[in-house]
């Protein structure tokens, strides 16, 4: 965070130039001044209103003010974080789907805001709206929540709008501690003098009977004030307990608003009362009919009880959150048959139009006690649909949660479908949390715990259980058997055992075809591209990358796959030296991969990165990137990934001229074996670089050996490769010869070119004696090979970069441009753009490349030399 410049704040606000019908100053007097200013009481008090005269005041005072106005939709970590983000004023354009999408990246951004508000100028008070929202949702938005108002102080000031108890909010300490003042519903009514005078500004002549009349009804609720003047005054009805055993509010509504209406106007009430919002064409398409819908709802606008909304196209209506109520309790009488028919139907409505998840939250948010049977039914009917094809799996766990606290009961197939969301969030603790909740021996639990494994690299135990769930249930031909099918090809490949895994990804296919499981087919492409990456099938495998991705494509909750196949097909593109898409794909897929716990993404992801940084000769990046990946794999407990980027880093330390460093790695890493070919390929490096060639062709025929036998190409043609340099330092140019042709002719069959190219020059010089052979001793593929990277290496030198008389920039970049101009450093750029330092570097790297330049002040000359904003 830049702390040079002042910090404002330049949050969107409400209205609060417009002049206030009513000014309630005994209210703000309540305020003391302390860091926290609580207002709480029932919907219809006034409580947001009070809060734009709080925000006023504080104007008044010179303070700077921000606005953050909440509701349940915008209460999911994602949507919390950017509604604090716009509120405390940071830049939106800077916000990214890939970081909000991230637990990593929403941590990192929390803690952007943070440093932000406290680095503010001046005096700052800052309004949360509706923070009853978070009462319920999920606990990371909670600890957010929790950790600003920790922030607040005499000088950062927070006035916070509630309609629930404050212990629910986590108040109670600071009130404890004398952090807060507090108003509540008591305080918030009108008083009698305020009635008056609301009913005055409203332009209403009334008498002093009628305003005697009006707040002995509303009893100074400000809300029942308005639709008091909204319909006429009745002197005949003098006291508010007229209906036993009904509140006064209740009875007010009764008397004023429900009595008035005719039978249709109440079937459409209480179709709202069990809907809540509610697209009108859904109510329309219910009883009593669109006729008898649009004539109520034109008398509810002129009662001012609903409430107009957008959805997309649609219409949607909805009442106020007091009228809802009340008026559910006292149209309650023979309906209850009635309401649980109408919810079911309203439910089919929203699930045949495509909102699967309105369809859900109807059956659990209506009502006013235990759910009918139905609910559970249908949540375990759509329930699948919403993990296996749409991904909701933060949907599926709220709903879950939602349905136990109603019903206060735990069920074994709610856990069963709840512990699946939690496994595809990566939730491991609480996914086993619930599995242990269900009763019994479970056959799908055993599925369940086998995909658990599989994302925690555990693939023997991965195997074991899924097999052994597919044994059980040869017969099942549902979405759970695809699921097994996965994990199973997932293990054998795993083991090198490619064919039998592309047989089981062949089921999981049309298994998941079958149930129009899109979700879980995005991850049939990743395993399939995973499989033939690691058989050496590199075309197959990048048509399966881009297939995936088209299926990824239209779901911004497919954003964690896309990554993961973001990161494969960087791997492959640079492998095959089709770098030019290479910078854009590695920016989508680095910052969201750390979530991901996928290793073998993470490694291929990281391994690219540092790969091609390390191809401009930017070493110093490169290893950054490495450390970075390593960091990953120390704090998530994956072993083999940990093997994977150190053997990467010797790698690289040794083709960048430091041998010694790279002996180094190798001594502190296990003995090599076939069980690790990459691992035992770098070894035969090392042996070659030191001159060892008894010890380089004992360690290479291991490997030779092993790619044959497990059908490995693409580390058999490395190992040939290397085979060629061992034979020609011995002596043997033969020999040489025949292990180069033999590794031509694989790479030219898959496209191999970086592998050929990053041996440097020793594999250069083999490739001309290569082709000075005579005709008949080459064979038309290795021969086509070796032209085309002699081709390049002429072309393009050791550095094997294209020269542009052009530059275009994306969004990041200009971005990072725009930043260094305000003089950030990398610490500071990582901050504001939720990224490493390490990736930083990446990025300021790679524009010094594209203009010609070798510092940051060079970067910016050359950026408003070709007319560019620095903006």
């Amino acid at each position: 965070m830049d702390t040079s410049s002042p910090r404002k704040l330049l949050g969107e606000l409400p209205d609060t130039t417009r002049p206030f019908l009513l000014r309630r100053d005994r209210l703000l007097r309540v305020d003391r001044g302390l860091p926290l200013f609580v207002v709480e009481g029932p919907a219809g008090f006034g409580k947001t209103v009070l809060a734009e005269l709080w925000l006023e005041r504080q104007r008044s005072l010179q303070a700077q003010v921000g606005w953050i106005s909440l509701t349940r939709d915008t209460c999911e970590p994602a949507a919390f974080i950017q509604q604090l983000w716009r509120g405390i004023g940071s830049d939106p354009r800077v916000l990214s789907e890939r970081q909000l999408g991230t637990l990593v990246g929403r941590r990192q951004l929390f803690g952007v805001i943070s440093s932000y508000f406290g680095e503010t100028q001046g005096p700052s008070s800052l309004v949360v709206d509706n923070a009853h929202c978070l009462a319920d949702a999920d606990p990371e938005s909670q600890a957010y929540f929790r950790a600003l108002l920790q922030l607040a102080s005499l000088h950062k000031r927070i006035c916070i709008t509630t309609s629930v108890e404050s212990e629910r909010l986590g108040l109670n300490p600071h009130a404890a501690d004398g952090r807060l003042s507090w108003i509540g519903a008591p305080q918030l009514a009108f008083t009698r003098a305020e009635s008056d005078a609301f009913v005055r500004v409203c332009g209403h002549d009334a008498s002093a009977n009628s305003l005697d009349w009006i707040f002995r009804m509303t009893l100074g609720w400000p809300v029942l004030t308005q639709i008091a003047l909204a319909t006429p005054i009745d002197p005949k009805v003098t006291r508010l307990d007229a209906v036993p055993s009904i509140s006064a509010i209740r009875c007010y509504i009764h008397q004023r608003i429900i009595s008035v209406l005719s039978a249709s106007e109440r079937d459409v009430l209480w179709m709202l009362c069990c809907l809540g919002r509610a697209p009108i064409a859904l109510l329309a398409s219910l009883e009593p009919g669109a006729q008898a819908v649009d004539s109520a709802l034109r008398h509810f606008r002129q009662l001012r009880l609903i409430q107009d909304f957008e959805h997309g196209e649609r219409s949607v209506v909805g009442l106020h959150p007091l009228i809802r109520s009340a008026a559910a309790t006292m149209l309650t009488t023979d309906r209850q048959r009635a309401r649980d028919l109408a919810v079911e139907a309203a439910s089919d409505w929203y699930w045949r139009h495509g909102w699967s998840i309105e369809s859900a939250q109807v059956l659990l948010e209506s009502g006013f006690g235990p759910t009918p049977p139905v609910v559970r039914e249908r949540l375990v009917q759509i329930g699948p649909a919403l993990i296996f094809r749409d991904a909701q799996h933060l949907s599926v766990i709220k709903l879950s949660d939602r349905w136990e606290r109603r019903n206060g009961l735990i069920d074994a197939a709610i856990d069963d479908l709840t512990s699946w969301a939690l496994i595809f969030r990566r939730e491991a603790a609480a996914a086993r949390a619930r599995l242990n909740r269900i009763d019994g021996e479970n056959l799908s639990t055993a599925l369940h715990r086998s995909v658990l494994h599989a994302l925690e690299d555990d693939f023997a135990s991965a195997n074991a259980l899924s097999s052994e769930w597919i044994d059980r249930n040869r017969d099942c031909r549902s979405y759970l058997m695809g699921v097994a099918k996965t994990v199973q090809a997932f293990s054998e490949r795993c083991t090198d055992r490619f064919d039998l895994a592309h047989l089981a990804l062949r089921d999981a296919t049309e298994l998941f075809g079958e149930s129009q499981s899109t979700y879980a087919m995005a991850w049939v492409h990743v395993v399939g591209a995973v499989t033939d990456l690691q058989a050496g099938r590199y075309r197959s495998a990048l048509a399966r990358v881009e297939r995936g991705l088209q299926e990824c494509a239209s779901q911004p909750t497919f954003r964690p796959v896309r990554a993961i196949l973001r990161s494969i097909e960087a791997f492959l593109r640079y492998e095959r030296n089709e770098v030019s898409r290479l910078r854009e794909i590695l920016s989508e897929a680095l910052p969201a991969l750390a979530d991901q716990g996928v290793v073998d993404a993470l490694v291929l992801g990281y391994t690219a990165a540092a790969r091609e940084r390390a191809d401009a000769l930017d070493i110093g990046t490169a290893l950054d990137i490495l450390a970075e990946g390593e960091q990953i794999s120390l704090h998530q407990h994956y072993p083999r990934l940990t093997l994977a980027l150190r053997t990467e880093r010797g790698l690289l330390l040794l083709r960048s001229g430091a041998p010694a460093q790279a002996r180094a790695i190798a001594e502190a890493l296990p003995a090599p074996t076939q069980a690790n070919l990459g691992h035992l390929l770098f070894c035969v490096r090392l042996e070659i670089g030191d001159g060892n060639g008894a010890a380089s062709r004992d360690l290479n025929a291991l490997a030779l050996s092993a790619s044959r036998q497990r059908g490995r190409s693409a580390r058999l043609c490395e190992a040939l490769t290397l085979q060629a340099i061992i034979d020609e330092q011995s002596g043997r140019p033969k020999l040489a010869m025949a292990a180069l042709s033999e590794a031509l002719e694989i790479g030219h069959v898959e496209g191999y070119t970086r592998l050929f190219v990053d041996e440097g020059s020793a594999i250069h010089a083999l490739l001309d004696r290569f082709l000075a052979l005579p005709n008949p001793a080459r064979s038309r593929p290795a021969d086509f090979l070796a032209r085309k990277l002699s081709a390049r290496t002429r072309q393009t030198g050791e550095k094997g970069r294209e020269s542009r008389t052009t530059v275009s920039l994306n969004k990041r970049e200009r971005q990072i441009i725009a930043l260094l101009n305000e003089g950030l450093s990398n610490t500071q750029l990582a901050e504001r753009c939720f990224i490493s330092q390490g990736t930083v570097k990446w990025y300021l790297h790679h524009l010094f490349e594209k203009f010609g330049v070798g510092n940051r002040t060079s970067l910016l000359r050359a950026v408003r030399d070709a007319g560019m904003s620095l903006s």
